[in-house]
C-alpha cells in the first residue's frame, strides 16, 4: 500500500488516535508504504537506508517516540517526525515497518535504542504490525526493539555479536553478523548487520519479504504489454535545466535510465500504476519536444522493473530490469525489445533458482546485446557480477561472472573497440574488507581478465561507466571516506586509462553531506557532465545534483534543482542528437503520486 503525503496531509495526532484494530493487512499492488521509526540518536547509516528505501518507489514515513529526534553526529541533521509514537499508531497503508540503525553496537552505549525500547507504545505498534503480517526490519542494536516487543520466537535472525544473550532470551534461532553473513528474510521478519556495508542489500532483502505474498505460479506469458496513461505537470528551469516536467500515474513512478534515440529520447523505470498491479517495467518515447509519443508498460501480477535501456541499431529498444512475475528463481533478469512504435519485439527472462537481477544493458558492435547485473546463483557463496551476451533475438550466447571471495555487483556496461567488455560495479573481494568501486574486464567470449579498484577503498561502489573519446574508462559512483572525516558521503569520479592505471580520481560534494554520483556522459569538448543527489543540510531531502569536470578532473560546474519541499533525485543522462543534455530521475515535490518520474533537459552551453 501507497502513504501519499502530498494527498492525505498526515496528522499525527489522528493517527495516533485510531486503534489498531482499524488497520488493514499489507498490500504492494497500489505501492510500498514504509514506518520508518527513528531511534534516538538518530545515525549516517539510517540516512542511507532511506535514501536507498526511497530509491526503490518506497513512500517513507518518519515516525519516532516525539517529534525532533536528535542526531548522534555532525553528518545528520536533527529529524522531524511525520507520526509521533504515543499512543496506537493506525498502520493502514503501511507494508513495512523498519526501525532505523542506532547507535551503540560498536560503541560504550549501555541502553542503545532506550527511548523505542522503552516505550510501551512503541512496542506494542511492533508486536500489531507483526500480528498484520507487516514486514518488520531492524538492523545492529536497533534489533532489539524487535527482541524486547517479542517477535522474535522461533525466528531465524542475524544479530551483532554484542548481543548475543539478548537474542538467546528473545528464542530466536541467532547467527552472527558480519561482512560474510547478509541479510536474513525469515517470512516477515528481516534482520541485517554491517548496515552501511549492505546499505544497498538490505532494501533488496526486504523486497523479498514483501513479495512472499503474492500467490501464483511464475510464467512468462503472464507479462503483458499495455499502454500506460500518464499525468504531466510543468516544472520552472533554473540554471542550466531549461525546461522540466514530471510525469505519473498517481501512484510511485520512477525513471532508472534514459538513452538517445532517432531526435528525441526514451526512459526506462517502473509504476505502481499500470495495468497488471505491483511494480510494472515503464517505458516512455519522448519526441524532440520532450513531448510524450507513448508510454508502454510490461508486468505481471508480480515485481517487475526496467533498469536500462538502449537504442539498437535496427531501430529498436532494447530493455534490462528483474521480474518476479516469470523465470526459474526469487528474481529473475528480465530483458524485452519494443520497436520504435512501441510495440512489444519479444520478452525472455535468465537466471536460475536464486536470485538475479539485470542492471545495465548496451548493444555491441555486432548487434548483440551485453547485460551486467548480478547474481546469486548455484555455486556462488554470496553474490557475483553477472554478464549476459544475447543475440539479437534474445537467446542466450554465453553467460559469465566475476565470483571473488564475498559480494560483487555490476551496475555499467560498455563495450571497447577491441571488442572486450567493461562492467563498472563494486566488490569487497579485491581487499576482502569494504566495498570498493571497480570495473572488472571481460574478453568478447566471456572470459573475466581482471579487476581494477578505482575508488577510495573505504565504502564505494560504481553506478555508471563511460569511455572517453581518447579510450580512457571513466566511472563514476558514490562512497564515504570513513566517519572520522566527518563526510558520510561523496560522489566518485575515477579516470583510468585503457591499460589500467588510474590518472585521478575526484570526491565531490559538500561537507556533512549525503552527495550521490549516479549517471555520466561526455561531451564533445571532453568535458564530463555528471548528474545525482545531495541532502545539503537538511536530513531526510534530497535535491537533484549536477557537475562537470574537465578531462583532467577539474571543476566546472554544478548545480541543484529542487523545489526545498520534498525529495528529487537524477539517477541517468544522455545527450540527445541537437546537442542537448537529457537527465532522468523522480520526484516527491511535484505531480500526482508519491514518487513521479522527473524529466530535465540541461543546455550544455550554461554549463559554466
Amino acid at each position: 500500500m501507497m502513504i501519499n503525503r502530498r494527498w492525505m496531509g498526515l496528522s499525527c495526532s489522528l493517527l495516533c488516535v485510531l486503534s489498531f484494530a482499524a488497520s488493514a493487512a499489507p498490500d504492494a499492488d497500489d505501492g510500498v508504504g514504509l514506518l520508518y521509526m527513528l531511534c534516538e540518536p538518530f545515525g549516517s547509516y539510517g540516512v542511507n537506508l532511506w535514501n536507498n528505501f526511497e530509491r526503490l518507489g518506497w513512500d517513507v514515513i518518519p515516525a519516532g517516540t516525539h517529534t525532533l529526534i536528535q542526531r548522534c553526529n555532525t553528518m545528520t541533521t536533527d529529524v522531524t517526525a511525520e507520526v509521533i509514537v504515543d499512543g496506537p499508531v493506525a498502520l493502514d497503508g503501511y507494508d513495512i515497518l523498519a526501525i532505523a540503525p542506532t547507535k551503540g553496537t560498536h560503541r560504550s552505549v549501555s541502553n542503545p535504542a532506550a527511548d523505542l525500547r522503552e516505550s510501551a507504545a512503541a512496542l506494542g505498534s511492533i508486536r500489531q504490525a507483526n500480528e498484520q503480517g507487516l514486514t518488520l526490519y531492524a538492523g545492529c542494536s536497533s534489533f532489539l526493539a524487535l527482541a524486547d516487543a517479542g517477535v522474535l520466537e522461533g525466528m531465524s535472525v542475524v544479530r551483532s555479536s554484542k548481543y548475543a544473550t539478548e537474542c538467546f532470551q528473545a528464542d530466536a534461532n541467532c547467527s552472527s553478523g558480519s561482512k560474510t553473513q547478509p541479510p536474513i528474510v525469515d517470512e516477515n521478519i528481516v534482520t541485517g548487520t554491517n548496515q552501511r556495508y549492505f546499505a544497498l542489500e538490505i532494501p533488496e532483502f526486504i523486497q523479498q519479504s514483501l513479495d512472499r505474498l503474492d500467490t501464483f505460479d511464475p510464467a512468462l506469458d503472464l507479462l503483458r504489454l499495455s499502454e500506460c496513461g500518464l499525468a504531466s505537470s510543468d516544472i520552472e528551469g533554473a540554471g542550466a535545466v531549461t525546461a522540466a516536467n514530471a510525469y505519473g500515474t498517481g501512484l510511485s513512478d520512477l525513471a532508472y535510465d534514459v538513452c538517445s534515440f532517432e531526435d528525441g529520447f526514451v526512459v526506462a523505470g517502473q509504476t505502481y500504476g499500470g495495468a497488471a498491479g505491483n511494480a510494472d517495467a515503464l517505458v516512455i518515447r519522448f519526441g524532440p519536444d520532450a513531448k510524450v509519443i507513448w508510454a508502454r508498460t510490461l508486468g505481471g501480477p508480480g515485481r517487475d522493473t526496467a533498469r536500462s535501456i538502449c537504442a539498437t541499431t535496427d531501430g529498436g529498444l532494447a530493455v534490462v530490469g528483474l521480474t518476479t512475475s516469470a523465470g526459474e528463481g526469487a528474481d529473475d533478469v528480465l530483458v524485452f525489445k519494443l520497436s520504435s512504435d512501441g510495440e512489444l519485439l519479444w520478452k525472455r527472462t535468465h537466471g536460475g533458482a536464486g536470485v538475479d537481477a539485470g542492471f545495465a544493458i548496451c548493444e555491441a558492435a555486432n548487434g548483440d546485446l551485453l547485460i551486467t547485473g548480478m547474481t546469486h546463483g548455484e555455486g556462488i557463496d554470496f553474490s557475483a557480477i553477472s554478464l549476459l551476451r544475447l543475440d539479437r533475438g534474445g537467446a542466450e550466447m554465453w553467460s559469465s561472472v566475476y565470483d571473488g571471495a564475498l559480494h560483487e555487483r555490476g551496475h555499467g556496461v560498455v563495450e571497447r573497440e577491441d571488442g572486450s567488455i567493461l562492467v563498472a560495479g563494486g566488490s569487497s573481494s579485491p581487499t576482502q574488507s569494504n566495498y570498493d568501486m571497480i570495473y572488472t574486464t571481460f574478453t568478447s567470449g566471456g572470459e573475466s581478465e581482471g579487476v581494477v579498484r578505482c575508488g577510495t577503498g573505504v565504502y564505494d561502489i560504481g553506478e555508471d561507466v563511460v569511455l572517453a573519446a581518447n579510450g580512457d574508462v571513466v566511472v563514476v559512483g558514490s562512497g564515504d571516506t570513513g566517519n572520522s572525516s566527518g563526510d558520510p558521503n561523496n560522489a566518485l569520479i575515477s579516470r583510468i586509462t585503457p591499460d589500467g592505471q588510474r590518472l585521478w580520481l575526484e570526491l565531490q560534494g559538500e561537507r556533512s553531506s549525503f552527495d550521490y554520483g549516479q549517471g555520466i556522459v561526455e561531451l564533445a569538448s571532453g568535458d564530463l557532465v555528471i548528474c545525482g543527489a545531495t541532502t545539503g543540510y537538511v536530513t531526510g531531502r534530497n535535491d537533484v545534483w549536477f557537475f562537470s569536470l574537465t578531462e583532467g578532473g577539474s571543476d566546472l560546474w554544478q548545480q541543484t534543482f529542487g523545489a526545498d519541499v520534498d525529495n528529487e533525485w537524477a539517477n541517468a543522462l544522455c545527450q540527445i542528437a541537437d546537442g542537448r543534455v537529457v537527465s532522468v530521475g523522480w520526484t516527491r515535490s511535484h505531480g500526482a503520486g508519491s514518487h513521479d518520474v522527473l524529466v530535465m533537459i540541461l543546455d550544455p552551453a550554461l554549463m559554466r
